[in-house]
């Protein structure tokens, strides 16, 4: 059709024989000689934004999604509505949203655009993870490598997690079309938890985990069936404590025996009980050097949370579930719990898992590049949200001024991604409150350092941290575009 027009526009035949010629029907090449265009179109339904427009929807749609702020299809199709009356094009929206069958078509036309279930992330971890503190942390893990020598067989990461009696959340079961309610047998409605501590290397190799029963006294056949060389203790909770973390290090420094040669790097989060004097002094003694994580940055840097701890709870709900058909009108029990978390544990614990947790998080090699500008974005946002003002001239009629123009409004916004200049952290880093370094054999000097709670324990190390921030006003950009 391109060419048929092109050659009636330059005379080289008539209608009637550059249609003959390209096999065209005569009143189709007339209509679109008419309209100039060649491209085919079938039907009376047109698209209501050009392709470059839509294009601009997508990149805000995902730039929203970076910053934590994901639309849902409602609040995308309200933007569509509000994108169209904006610039004044023709829509066939109604009831101030757009339709069903337009959200069909631009994901038709966008395949990289879905819809998935997020998940929740708390302002205190997108404001945490940000680049001052992650890079503060890879300065610090950098150093003590390179000062003891540590190779991927001494590079350790620990990490607690919880597993409970009832099923959290079943897998799929085949049902009716129709059906208004899909039930699933669980043992109880809100089952017991069972904390249970994990150690790896960068090298795959794992410590034997450690087991903690809510109850008061410990039996034998509690570990019924758990993984070769599995420890277990009690807690009136069920969780973890002092007392517990350091029962589990002793077990571990029994296991991996460092020495003065060859010293341990031990990764972990800093949750209070590792902040335990006695561990402190213990790990010191026994050449086992502690490395704290940024606060609010586990999700991304804790390589079990990332590639050990998904998998082992999905197994350990399919082991539950497996449980129940094969154990009808049976109560899940502490001494069943062993064996249900054996069966999990030897398929999630494997050195696959765990060296790809290392690599991802940029532990081992160390590598602080691996967290990009747009993995920080969260925290930007969260600390400086961004304010449009938007002023007129006194002498003009606000009423009859036309809006912005939603797409130019979204451009505008793009102002917030840009990397912080002068946040809190980093003026923390500037000023007079500089980190201070108190080694641990130092700790019985300084009792009064460990009573502060504004320390962060990293490697035998106290370290200034600074208090957590609260924006007074927290705008969400979503509002700004819908207003």
């Amino acid at each position: 059709m391109a060419r048929a027009i092109k050659d009636v526009q330059e005379n080289l035949g008539s209608v009637k024989f550059v249609a003959n010629k390209y096999g065209l029907p005569r009143t189709t090449l007339r209509r679109h000689l008419k309209t100039g265009c060649s491209i085919k179109k079938l039907g009376r339904f047109t698209t209501v934004f050009t392709l470059q427009q839509e294009e601009e929807l997508l990149e805000y749609v995902f730039h929203l999604d970076s910053l934590f702020f994901g639309m849902t299809k409602e609040d995308f199709l309200q933007l569509v509505f509000q994108c169209a009356e904006v610039n004044n094009i023709p829509h066939p929206f109604m009831k101030g949203t757009a339709g069903h069958d337009f959200y069909k078509g631009f994901i038709k036309r966008h395949p990289d655009l879905t819809l998935r279930q997020p998940e929740p992330t708390s302002k205190a971890r997108a404001r945490g993870f940000n680049k001052t503190q992650v890079y503060r942390f890879f300065d610090l893990l950098e150093a003590e490598i390179e000062k003891h020598q540590i190779d991927a067989t001494r590079l350790y990461n620990m990490d607690e997690t919880g597993i409970q009696t009832s099923s959290n959340k079943p897998p799929k079961v085949l049902t009716k079309v129709g059906k208004r309610q899909v039930g699933h047998i669980a043992s109880t409605e809100r089952g017991r938890t069972t904390t249970v501590i994990c150690c790896c290397n960068a090298a795959g190799s794992f410590v034997p985990p450690l087991m903690i029963f809510a109850r008061k006294r410990m039996a034998p056949n509690l570990l019924d069936g758990a993984p070769p060389g599995t420890q277990a203790t009690v807690s009136d909770n069920g969780w973890t404590n002092g007392a517990v973390f350091l029962q589990w290090l002793r077990f571990f420094i029994d296991t991996v025996r460092p020495t003065a040669e060859k010293k341990v790097l031990l990764v972990m989060d800093n949750h209070e009980s590792h902040k335990y004097l006695p561990a402190l002094e213990l790990a010191s003694k026994n050449h086992v050097i502690f490395v704290s994580l940024a606060p609010h940055t586990t999700h991304r840097m804790q390589p079990l949370d990332l590639c050990v701890y998904g998998p082992l709870k999905t197994y350990f709900e399919r082991s539950v579930a497996t449980f129940q058909k094969t154990h009808v009108g049976r109560i899940i029990n502490q001494k069943d719990v062993a064996n249900l978390f054996g069966t999990a544990y030897l398929r999630a614990a494997t050195t696959q898992n765990a060296v790809s947790g290392f690599e991802k998080t940029g532990l081992w090699p160390p590598n602080r590049f691996v967290f990009d500008d747009v993995d920080f974005l969260p925290a930007t946002t969260m600390e400086n949200p961004p304010q449009h003002q938007h002023t007129l001239p006194d002498n003009q009629d606000h009423s009859r001024t036309p809006s912005p123009s939603i797409i130019d409004q979204l451009i505008m916004d793009r102002n917030y991604s840009q990397v912080l200049s002068s946040s809190v952290i980093e003026q923390f880093m500037t000023n007079d409150l500089a980190p201070n370094t108190f080694f641990a054999e130092n700790l019985q000097d300084s009792p009064s350092v460990t009573k502060r709670p504004d320390i962060v324990i990293l490697d035998n190390v106290l370290l200034n941290a600074p208090n957590e921030i609260t924006p007074d006003n927290l705008s969400e950009p979503t509002l700004n575009i819908c207003r």
